[in-house]
């Protein structure tokens, strides 16, 4: 008796994984590649959707660990598009589900604040990179423009806090609103939905290109929003320090750092985790997870 329960929550396990996989591989990859604003909040509000669905059928915290371990890394099989920083993104997401499922129970509310704690990653994510990027540099710049602009706007830190409050805020009644949905929506808008996720995977295939990752790691050095965050460094260090020696050493560091991350991200050997799993507990569900994948190519 016990090995079939587990042999169906192993199954239900490889569904999930399966149709959170299709969706990043496909629809990740798409809406990246044609850098669509906001995908990353697009997608971390669908890993909530799903992961309460699972939760729902599966009533099992560990599960939830499970289906986000193996989506994380089977996103090495997307065509296009970084692995590294989504493959993070999936997992801490996961991770954050799954504390309030583990914590409050596999329950409405345990969900609710799994949701909760899960969407708020994709702004803690972005934060920690460009730190890594400008280091202390990004905060003194943000307090020089600030002090700038409340001479012509009376803007101060608490306007600003309060926006980005608002923005979290909206985020967060989202994820409690794909929370509810996931416990009322008929089974059939469900199917419909994943149905419509797992075509993504089709599209994308179509539309790919492979390129080389150190093309693509410049592509990603000067992007927009690295672009105009290295254009306020430079009128911020233009007036802050007079040597131009001193100015294009600032400019040239964080442009050296952000290469190499975005290179390490795009080189970094992921696939090699895939081969570890293949061969531990998850192998199971591992295969299971991938013959759903083939079936829906």
């Amino acid at each position: 008796m016990q090995s079939e329960n587990n042999a169906s929550r192993n199954n239900l396990i490889a569904k999930f994984s399966a149709i959170l996989s299709l969706t990043e591989i496909g629809l990740g990859s798409l809406l990246h590649g044609l850098r669509i604003p906001l995908s990353g909040q697009s997608l971390s509000l669908n890993q909530v959707f799903i992961l309460n669905l699972a939760d729902i059928q599966i009533k099992n915290a560990k599960s939830l660990l499970h289906i986000s371990t193996i989506v994380s890394l089977l996103k090495t099989l997307s065509p296009a598009g970084k692995k590294l920083t989504p493959m993070l993104a999936i997992s801490m997401q996961g991770f954050l589900f799954y504390i309030g499922v583990q914590v409050f129970g596999s329950n409405f509310f345990g969900r609710l604040i799994g949701s909760t704690l899960s969407c708020l990653w994709a702004f803690i994510q972005p934060l920690i990179l460009y730190l890594l990027i400008f280091g202390e540099n990004l905060i003194f710049m943000a307090q020089y423009f600030l002090d700038k602009i409340q001479k012509i706007f009376p803007a101060t830190p608490d306007n600003i806090l309060t926006i980005l409050a608002i923005m979290v805020l909206i985020k967060i009644i989202l994820a409690m609103i794909i929370c509810s949905a996931s416990h009322f929506l008929s089974h059939e808008i469900i199917e419909k939905y994943q149905v419509w996720l797992k075509s993504f995977q089709r599209v994308e295939k179509k539309n790919h290109r492979s390129q080389n990752p150190f093309y693509l790691a410049i592509k990603d050095t000067f992007n927009p929003l690295v672009i105009f965050t290295l254009s306020l460094s430079l009128i911020y260090f233009s007036t802050t320090h007079n040597e131009l020696s001193q100015i294009t050493w600032l400019l040239l560091r964080p442009i050296a750092v952000a290469y190499l991350i975005f290179l390490f991200i795009r080189i970094y050997p992921i696939e090699k985790h895939v081969q570890k799993l293949k061969e531990s507990d998850y192998k199971d569900i591992l295969e299971k997870t991938l013959r759903y994948i083939k079936e829906e190519k």
